[in-house]
């Protein structure tokens, strides 16, 4: 491996010099040496009437020319085809410049290669996405196949295959009706790419387009195929040009079973039974369709439970995932067939012999796999916004858009942020945890009422652990709560540190509430996440003073996003104060909770208020490196007799409680911090400077002006089903008239007319809510009718990775039980084909409710009958794209946009000629419509923003 890697060095280096010497060196020489080649008219006049005798002429203006021409070939060859190598994409071809070109292109990718370590990006065709490098697995398989016209630039014509028998110790015997040749088979690895396939066993990595040529939409066992993008999925059966040098193929030995015991982890499984941890990824693949004593199975690699079973593939037998020359796994295009049979002279090499795989051998091969399909919402964003946090900022974004949509004209649209901004709005919506917020609120609210009924005081709580199947309180007595609250001892190092007991109650037990009290414990917020990812929230009001500590940037983080989150609490009897600190982010939010001030001489300059302020509970924020003085302190608790403080640094031990130690939180690391004095580890929640300033351009982007609103229908993608200025007819809004199945946008999310098996597990557990993934996944289609694998991972999953085994086993197992439950259509293709050429797509028979009424409107609603109208407002069923779990359909804000602006035009429309011509039913049907798509948000309004303008 050593020497591999020090040959692609020194290959990549003296690629690199011979670049440089040829695109810099040559024109400085020649210009040195040669000066201006251009004769001028009197030289060019006297070269072409007098002889040439001293070679002036030849040295001076003719060799100079003609090797500023080859160098320019050169050069135009080089910049054409360095795109291609950094975006990934296919080169253009120059007559006369192909020799130019291919040495270009031999010269980048030794560049390329040395810089990345592994052929991450591809030669002049297409770019291969390449990860860490990985055990191969070589296979032989005798399956030959016509693979329709597709050309490969640079490689064999993949038109045809004119493999021939391939140099091992086989022999292959022709059956009579169709004698075709074996081809060798390479199954893909984890990390692997076309580029190192093709040089390890072409000899060259140039040679990768001869191996996409061949296999450029095959479908593969997963469900999936080669596209132009190259992407490569682990297990994939791939085939190899005829002489491909490949050794043979050992027998599949059955893997050896593993109990795991208490400190077992896969990567030392890994290294004990192959002395290499990094291949922990072959026991996972093995391991995937165990199913383990609780009745689930393995999908997090690194998590395994003591008496859990991992199956441990023999050394060098490929994993389950990677068995080359099964039936469901053999690249064979459909309707081609195979007649060839071979037989193995060695004993040790056995090829099977592939069948014909039809349109659902995808979903029957991976059934086992589609266990695998799992997912976790994650806990904050990128730069450390957590889930309470993000369910606040959302609600009041909501309603900032709500005033948007209340002050814009007649056929314009609301004003979306820009690209940066709607990244940080993706996050939020893929982070929010509005359900475990409700359940917090209603727990607290339980409690209340059962003080109020039994006389009793409300708890001491301190602490709240929000994980995701159970709620616990953290009390700094002995203080019993009711049942189903069931107490446990405080374990060490859990907080807080004066706790005696901690009250835990199951989310799916909370009891009613008869009543609804006002919100108890207003001062709760999030702290940070523990090492299982719940959230810990602690009551600013009861703490009575929290330090923050560490480096000033991830200080201030902290403090900003403790005054975001009290800020755009559900809670309105809270004030909040910051000082010294991001008085653009209040600005911007513009919560009448929220205020700023430059000091802290300003803020007690400020009047105290009534006696009904005084009794709301404050929290003032301190950003400042000069901690409070006493004098200063007693100024502030004679302002309110509910007080928090957070102040930037350590805090000293609180007058009133000499015997309780300074809660503080001491930040080391963007991902670390430790509460004091309990030394709890957390993950702290942050806003930083960069989310900071993309959510001051979220919420401005609320005070812009609105704009045209067609264009954005336009970029959602064409649907295919009618066009722009249609007038349709009422009739016409028959949605699944076709027989294929719909779904519906115009309101609560739901695929109708499936023909196949819902995909929901035979038991309890995550299998159950496959349901609403595979519904996003088909209206994620009607919106944009084609997709790659990472357009669908990044739409679905925004904050996990596109590219791993984890990834990749959640694409193919939700995409394959997508595809059993709409079925197939009565040409019996797929509704959700196998993947081709152009990504994923769905089938042009699959519609939405969406896409009829686009089809009955056209751009112009002033130009509609009003019979279509009617028929248009009548497929509007409620709120558009609602009905889903919290963290589905973050990618489609812009589209529910659209279509709440659409559907309030369209009943703006009906409404005024109702008006007109005394119409009761249509101005009645308008009213509805309207009210269904732009209902009351779900939050106090009062208490985050003034009021706004309504329509």
């Amino acid at each position: 491996m050593q020497e591999t890697t020090m040959k692609r060095l020194a290959l990549g280096l003296g690629s690199l010099v011979l670049v440089l010497a040829l695109l810099v060196g040559i024109p400085a020489a020649l210009l040195f040496l040669a000066g201006n080649p251009f004769p001028s008219g009197d030289e060019l006049s006297r070269a072409l009437s007098t002889p040439d005798y001293g070679g002036e002429f030849l040295v001076g203006t003719l060799l100079p020319l003609i090797a500023w021409v080859a160098w320019a070939t050169f050069a135009l060859g080089f910049l054409v085809e360095l795109p291609g190598h950094i975006r990934g994409i296919p080169s253009p071809h120059l007559p006369g410049l192909g020799l130019q070109q291919l040495w270009a292109a031999a010269l980048i990718g030794a560049i390329v290669v040395m810089l990345t370590g592994v052929g991450a990006l591809a030669g002049s065709t297409a770019g291969s996405p390449a990860s860490a490098p990985a055990s191969v697995s070589v296979s032989q398989s005798g399956t030959g196949a016509t693979f329709g016209s597709t050309q490969a630039h640079g490689g064999t014509g993949a038109g045809s295959t004119d493999s021939a028998a391939v140099s091992i110790d086989t022999t292959v015997e022709a059956a009579p009706a169709a004698p075709i040749a074996a081809a060798p088979t390479y199954v893909v690895q984890p990390g692997d790419s076309l580029w190192r396939i093709a040089e390890q066993h072409l000899g060259s990595g140039e040679r990768f387009a001869e191996i996409a040529g061949l296999n450029l939409g095959v479908a593969q066992g997963d469900g999936h195929s080669l596209t132009a993008e190259n992407w490569l999925n682990a297990g994939w059966v791939l085939t190899l040009p005829a002489d491909a040098a490949v050794p043979a193929a050992p027998e599949a030995a059955t893997p050896a079973e593993h109990v795991v015991v208490e400190g077992d982890t896969l990567w030392d499984l890994a290294a004990d039974a192959y002395g290499d941890g990094t291949r922990y990824p072959e026991i996972v693949a093995a391991s995937a369709a165990v199913v383990q004593p609780d009745g689930a199975t393995i999908t997090d690699p690194n998590l395994i439970q003591p008496g859990e079973t991992v199956n441990l593939p023999g050394v060098g037998a490929p994993t389950p995932d990677a068995v080359a020359g099964t039936a469901a796994a053999s690249p064979v295009a459909e309707g081609v067939p195979v007649g060839a049979t071979i037989e193995a002279a060695s004993p040790t090499v056995t090829p099977a012999v592939a069948a014909p795989v039809d349109a659902s051998a995808g979903v029957e091969a991976n059934a086992a796999g589609a266990a695998a399909f799992s997912h976790t919402a994650p806990a904050h964003t990128t730069g450390g916004i957590g889930a309470v946090l993000a369910v606040g900022l959302l609600g009041l974004l909501a309603l900032r858009r709500a005033g948007q949509r209340g002050r814009r004209e007649f056929g314009r649209r609301i004003a979306l942020p820009t690209a940066e901004a709607s990244t940080l709005e993706l996050e939020l919506r893929a982070v929010e945890n509005r359900m475990g917020l409700d359940d917090i609120d209603h727990a607290l609210r339980y409690l209340a009422v059962w003080a109020e009924d039994t006389g009793r005081t409300l708890p001491s709580i301190e602490a709240i652990r929000l994980a995701d199947d159970d709620i616990t309180l953290y009390l700094s007595g002995t203080d019993p709560l009711p049942r189903p609250f069931r107490t446990e001892a405080v374990p060490a190092n859990v907080l807080p540190a004066n706790s005696t007991t901690a009250w835990t109650i199951d989310r799916a037990a909370l009891p009613g509430v008869e009543r609804v009290p006002q919100p108890p414990y207003p001062a709760f917020v999030t702290l940070g996440q523990d090492q299982a990812g719940a959230h810990i929230l602690v009551d600013l009001e009861r703490l009575g003073t929290l330090g923050v500590t560490g480096p000033l940037e991830l200080r201030l983080g902290v403090l900003t996003a403790i005054a975001a989150e009290l800020a755009t609490s559900r809670r309105s009897e809270i004030r909040v104060t910051l000082v010294g600190a991001a008085d653009d982010l209040a600005t911007a939010l513009a919560s009448p909770r929220l205020r700023h001030v430059p000091d802290v001489a300003t803020l007690l300059a400020h009047p105290a208020g009534d006696a009904l302020a005084a009794e709301t509970p404050e929290i003032v924020i301190l950003a400042l490196a000069q901690p409070l003085s006493d004098r200063q302190r007693a100024a502030l608790a004679a302002r309110s007799a509910r007080l928090g403080i957070v102040q930037s640094g350590s805090t000293a031990r609180a007058a009133a409680a000499p015997d309780r130690a300074p809660w503080t939180l001491n930040v080391d690391d963007i991902g670390a911090a430790r509460l004091l004095p309990v030394g709890l580890s957390l993950a702290p929640q942050l806003l930083g400077a960069a989310e900071c300033t993309r959510l001051i351009e979220l919420f401005r982007s609320t005070a812009a002006h609105s704009v045209t609103g067609p264009e954005w229908a336009r970029q959602m993608g064409a649907a295919g089903v009618g066009g722009a200025g249609s007038t349709g007819t009422a009739e016409a809004a028959d949605v699944g008239a076709s027989g294929a199945p719909w779904i519906r946008l115009l309101g609560p999310v739901e695929v109708i007319g499936a023909r196949g098996v819902e995909p929901r597990g035979t038991a309890g557990g995550a299998e159950l809510f496959r349901l609403p993934w595979a519904t996003e996944l088909v209206a994620f289609f009607t919106v944009h009718r084609t997709a790659s694998a990472v357009d669908v991972q990044t739409a679905l999953w925004p904050a996990d990775l596109p590219t791993g085994l984890a990834a990749q086993q959640n694409r193919n197992a939700l995409t394959n039980e997508t595809r059993a439950w709409l079925g197939d259509s009565t040409d019996d293709e797929p509704y959700l084909p196998v993947v081709g050429a152009d990504g994923l797509r769905l089938h042009p028979d699959v519609q939405s409710d969406w896409d009829v009424w686009r089809q009955l409107l056209g751009d112009d609603v002033t130009l509609t009958t009003t019979a279509t109208l009617v028929s248009a407002l009548r497929l509007v069923t409620g709120e558009p794209l609602s009905g889903l779990p919290t963290n589905h359909f973050v990618w489609a804000e812009p589209l529910r946009e659209e279509i709440t602006g659409a559907v309030l035009d369209a009943a703006d429309e009906l409404a005024a000629r109702a008006r007109i011509s005394g119409d009761a039913d249509s101005a009645a049907l308008a009213a509805s419509a309207r009210g269904l798509v732009e209902p009351v948000p779900l939050v106090e309004p009062a208490a985050l923003v003034e009021p706004v303008e309504t329509r």
